[in-house]
């Protein structure tokens, strides 16, 4: 079921899969990412979970986002949802900059979430990554390059050795990002990049209180294992799992395998 709820003049789009009277799943998208990211994964799971998607201000069907925003402020656009939808508690996966508002909800709001997955993210997002998707924006502001050159160089940041040695299914992504039709705005991309440049969830960390998996892939640069490795060591009793032959979206490499990581650590 899809909806829209409107705040101040602003339309944020969400859907929800499966019973609602089953326990509430979150998903928390990455940097320009919307909703249909998870829609593959939600289909797997709606059996189990009363499954909650939406469009963060910028992406797919939510209005422009027109102002600056900060991890805080879209932690905040959760708990509006959540009101909203009459939803107490809920387990959350937040991926990549998703995971920095999870993290952030987590602290700002801890009574409204069950089971944490930190899933191929960090506490901050290094002056690397930041380089290289500002170098990026700037070759989609300069219009030089057609949509299809830009989206196979933005491809090894996020997909695996493996994937690459499939060239059917490169070829199928890349042409079902070209088709999709609420492409994400260049200036949402600059505006949530600079969200996540000023996030550094390093000096809370110990204050997050749900039970916590963190979730990566062994071949991911963008946000590496090492900072997993250094967060797994500040949140009280979380759990981290590294996955092989992974990098930055395993749940678009490997569905069923990431589904049944979910569900192991929502139900014990």
């Amino acid at each position: 079921m899809a909806k829209f709820i409107f705040n101040n003049e602003r339309a944020l789009y969400y859907q929800e899969v499966g019973d609602r009277k089953a326990p509430a799943l979150l998903f928390i998208s990455g940097l320009g990412q919307d909703h249909s990211y998870w829609l593959n994964i939600a289909e797997r799971l709606k059996k189990h979970y009363h499954i909650i998607l939406y469009d963060s201000y910028g992406t797919g069907r939510s209005t422009e986002l027109q102002e600056s925003c900060s991890i805080s402020s879209m932690a905040d656009d959760i708990n509006m949802i959540m009101n909203m939808l009459g939803i107490e508690k809920t387990h959350i996966v937040g991926h990549s900059m998703g995971g920095f508002i999870a993290q952030q909800f987590s602290i700002n709001y801890p009574d409204k979430v069950d089971k944490l997955i930190i899933y191929s993210s960090g506490h901050k997002v290094d002056c690397r990554s930041v380089y290289q998707m500002k170098m990026h924006f700037n070759l989609i502001r300069e219009g030089a390059l057609s949509k299809e050159t830009l989206i196979k160089l933005s491809m090894p940041w996020s997909y695996s050795v493996n994937f690459f040695n499939n060239k059917k299914q490169v070829k199928k992504r890349i042409q079902e990002k070209i088709d999709y039709l609420f492409p994400t705005a260049i200036q949402t991309l600059e505006k949530q990049l600079e969200a996540c440049s000023e996030f550094n969830s390093l000096p809370f960390l110990r204050e997050i209180q749900s039970e916590t998996l963190i979730l990566c892939g062994k071949e991911d640069f963008l946000l590496p294992v090492a900072q997993n490795q250094t967060m797994v060591r500040k949140i009280p009793g979380s759990k981290l799992k590294v996955v092989d032959d992974a990098s930055h979206v395993l749940h678009l490499e490997q569905p069923e395998y990431f589904c049944d990581i979910l569900i192991e650590h929502c139900q014990y």
